[in-house]
């Protein structure tokens, strides 16, 4: 899987009240205080991925390996 290195720091969670098509579920905005470097992939996991590490899927809709 390829990864991306995020470093540590802050950035802001949240979209402005006044932003056009915001929905209710995407504020308050918010300061997000990352203290520790990430790696993150730039891709959702498979369910065959998930289940190669985790020897088990928890997925209920839309099953099938190639599927996030």
């Amino acid at each position: 899987m390829k990864m991306a290195h995020i470093s540590a720091g802050s950035f802001v969670m949240g979209s402005p009240k006044k932003e056009n098509g915001r929905d209710t579920d995407e504020g308050p905005e918010h300061t997000v205080d990352d203290s520790r470097p990430v790696l993150d992939g730039p891709d959702e996991v498979t369910q065959a991925q998930y289940k190669a590490l985790m020897g088990t899927s928890p997925a209920k809709d839309f099953v099938g390996p190639d599927s996030p």
